[in-house]
């Protein structure tokens, strides 16, 4: 009975904090640390709320609007601001007329470097109303610029203001601003918010082309309520594509800076689901907190300071915020760990506590466990996919009710867990069965300090987690609480981080991520394998695993929260006088089914250069539009004035290798690589006409494949297709509710 009592009561305590590690990370109210600030949450909330009624991506109505709110608040508030406008791109060949508001507060010490604040306030092409994504960003720091006003607030250094255009087509906004605005050489250090969801708590990223060790320091200093952050995020940044405006001042003028982004509901990401009642209030003052206490601190200190070459690891606890330390210590912490552990291994072998051969099954029987659970949730995730075959069209892989199914994966491999390890042999069952575990962290993490440094900062909660399975030596029953109590950092960091990992990478990396649950259930054998019943809280967590996969599969959609993802383009070819219907969907929504009677493929496809492969296509009756007006000059030369129904026009070569170089405007086009048909983007704002020049090798004649983007397939009546219901919306990520029309021009001038 005392067992059964003892064992409940460690449960609880393991329910308690893996609660207590996930709910700690972003805050639920509004404390002493930004009253004090004079924040108010419901002035940045009617921000968000009035900015995201209408999408303002670049070169729509409301993105002027919102451009034009923006700088007549910052002139009511009396701060000096500007609008930085002009042409400009990026390698990729993405090319925009893009439109900053740049404001400063001046500082004390004019001496100084200065701190950039930023955001971007465009939204995503076409339909995302952009709520969290990024006005959550653009109403903190404007809210934040009241409260300072209001409070007097005279800065040591300069502070810079800079709400970026065009961050989502390439982060041009932030580009004009580093190559043609003169205050961008006075910059010391960045400060961005992002989102890449519409909740969750905000995560930390260090932009540095040298080591941390400062800026981590600097950040600690500043003293944040509500830090969320991990060396290994920082590592895994690091070799991802995942850019964003601050990744463009550290490469083109090599200043360091940090972001804050919030990444949960990622579903909603992109999409006209990303509105103000979507938005988590908490995500909002997670933003809020993290500005106006590094604002305070990295205005006043010397920013020239902040490079090093030295990296630190760091990770938040519960209660403790940031803890940090080098990789020395963590060599050290693994080291001296590794001594000891053998030290121990070998005294329990010497003692009969455990044998070779016990510690060889015990080992096969762990990776068994991880292969078993691994495979099994790859196995039921296929299988779930198969059951809802909408989910083949969440490109982002992140689906809707994603947390009730890492729910389910996590309470399926404990339940494998405790039927796995559910019946003692001998009195060092639970020895010798976890034993292996540890060998097997310790090669992960003195791997890490070489392939994936910011994972070794596990090497501090782990080297107190060995320690509970020393105790086992020492101590064969439930009773001792110690092991509780050296199990838990290490249990209390790994939750998040798990969590944090599917969340982060999608739920196509479940199976991976259960490899680590496994890890983790037979690294708490110290604590729980010592419970009597393991087979009954097996079936238990069973039940519970169903309950959760159910729930979701109950909720898989279509409803107005989950609703279907469709596309579809009516795409024309006027030098064939040709029409089809395309769409990006592999499953055919009720929506297009209007049109798509069933899957089919076409022998032609009209146009292959698109950027994600079109699934459905159906031929359709041909309606002549109007093109662009396009004016040849000479050999290779031209001038584009857009048509006004016209988004944006991509060009195309198939004797692009004679392409070495394109002038817009009388300026060179940042990309320099003509290694695909590609050629070039332009975004059309306010039909800027462009002025192109190609360049070609042994001045060939360049024939050009264009296609104009018209978002308008609802608004031409000859077309006849009704709008979708409201249990579905535009697919993110790919161009829809377009017509696509393309056509040839020969640049000779004879």
């Amino acid at each position: 009975m005392k067992s059964t009592f003892s064992s409940l009561i460690s449960l609880f305590v393991l329910a308690f904090m893996a609660w207590a590690s996930l709910s700690y990370q972003s805050p639920t109210k509004v404390d002493v640390n930004l009253t004090n600030s004079d924040f108010d949450i419901n002035n940045a909330l009617g921000w968000v709320e009035d900015l995201s009624q209408h999408p303002r991506h670049v070169g729509s109505t409301f993105h002027d609007y919102t451009k034009t709110q923006i700088q007549n608040y910052l002139s009511d508030l009396e701060i000096e601001n500007h609008s930085q406008s002009g042409f400009v791109s990026n390698a990729s060949g993405n090319l925009t007329y893009a439109q900053n508001v740049v404001a400063k507060l001046p500082g004390t010490n004019e001496a100084k470097d200065a701190l950039l604040i930023m955001a971007h306030y465009d939204s995503a092409m076409m339909h995302s109303l952009g709520a969290a994504d990024n006005l959550t960003g653009v109403a903190v720091i404007l809210e934040t610029l009241r409260a300072l006003k209001e409070r007097n607030f005279k800065p040591e250094n300069d502070i810079i203001i800079l709400f970026s255009d065009a961050e989502e087509i390439g982060l041009l906004g932030a580009k004009l601003f580093v190559e043609d605005h003169p205050w961008a050489k006075n910059i010391g250090f960045t400060i961005n918010f992002e989102a890449r969801g519409t909740s969750g708590p905000s995560n930390l990223i260090i932009e540095t082309n040298q080591g941390n060790k400062q800026i981590v320091k600097e950040f600690i200093h500043s003293n944040p309520s509500f830090p969320v952050a991990n060396s290994l995020m920082y590592s895994v940044y690091q070799k991802l594509p995942n850019d964003t405006d601050s990744t463009v001042f550290r490469e083109l003028l090599n200043v360091p800076g940090l972001f804050f982004a919030f990444i949960d509901n990622h579903q909603y990401y992109h999409t006209a689901l990303d509105n103000f009642q979507n938005l988590s209030t908490y995500s909002l003052l997670h933003q809020a907190y993290y500005l106006n206490e590094t604002l305070a601190h990295f205005s006043s200190i010397n920013l020239s300071s902040l490079n090093d070459n030295e990296d630190l690891l760091y990770f938040n606890f519960p209660w403790l915020g940031m803890i940090s330390f080098s990789m020395q210590w963590a060599f050290a912490f693994l080291a001296v760990s590794f001594i000891i552990y053998l030290g121990f291994t070998y005294y329990g072998v010497k003692k009969n506590m455990i044998t070779p051969k016990l510690f060889f099954f015990s080992f096969l029987r762990l990776v068994s466990f991880m292969a078993i659970s691994s495979m099994l949730i790859y196995g039921i995730w296929y299988l779930t996919k198969l059951l809802i075959p909408h989910y083949q069209d969440y490109i982002h892989g992140f689906y809707y009710n994603t947390h009730l199914y890492i729910a389910f994966c996590f309470a399926f491999v404990i339940g494998l867990g405790f039927l796995f390890y559910r019946t003692p042999t001998r009195k060092f069952s639970n020895l010798y069965a976890s034993s292996p575990a540890f060998l097997v962290w310790f090669i992960v993490l003195f791997s890490a300090l070489f392939y994936l440094p910011g994972l070794a900062y596990l090497s501090l909660p782990f080297s107190l987690l060995l320690v509970a399975h020393f105790l086992i030596y020492f101590n064969q029953t439930q009773k001792s609480y110690l092991k509780i109590l050296f199990v838990l950092p290490m249990f209390m960091v790994l939750i998040p981080l798990l969590q944090n990992l599917i969340v982060g990478l999608g739920l196509d990396a479940m199976f991976l991520v259960a490899i680590f649950v496994a890890l983790m259930f037979t690294s708490l054998l110290p604590v729980i394998g010592y419970y009597p019943f393991k087979k009954s809280f097996g079936y238990f967590a069973f039940c519970v695993a169903i309950f959760y996969w159910g729930n979701a599969y109950v909720k898989k959609g279509p409803s107005l929260k989950s609703p279907f993802f469709s596309s579809l383009n009516y795409e024309v070819d006027l030098d064939r006088n040709k029409a089809q219907w395309k769409s990006y969907n592999a499953y055919v929504t009720p929506w297009l089914s209007n049109v798509f009677s069933f899957k089919t493929s076409s022998d032609e496809i009209l146009n292959n250069k698109a950027d994600f492969r079109e699934k459905l296509t159906k031929e359709a009756d041909f309606i002549p539009f109007e093109k662009s007006n396009i004016n040849l000059l000479r050999q290779n030369s031209f001038v584009v004035k857009p048509h006004a129904d016209t988004h944006s026009i991509h060009l195309y070569s198939d004797n692009f290798k004679e392409v070495s170089q394109i002038k817009v405007n009388n300026q060179l086009l940042a990309k320099s690589n003509f290694d695909s048909s590609f050629l070039m983007s332009y975004y059309v704002v306010h039909q800027e006409p462009l002025s192109i020049e190609i360049i070609s090798e042994n001045s060939k004649t360049i024939k050009l494949d264009v296609q104009e983007k018209r978002y308008c397939v609802f608004d031409d009546n000859r077309l006849q297709l009704r709008k979708r219901p409201r249990s579905e919306i535009a697919m993110p990520f790919v161009t829809t509710d377009a017509i696509l029309i393309n056509y040839s021009i020969n640049l000779n001038d004879e």
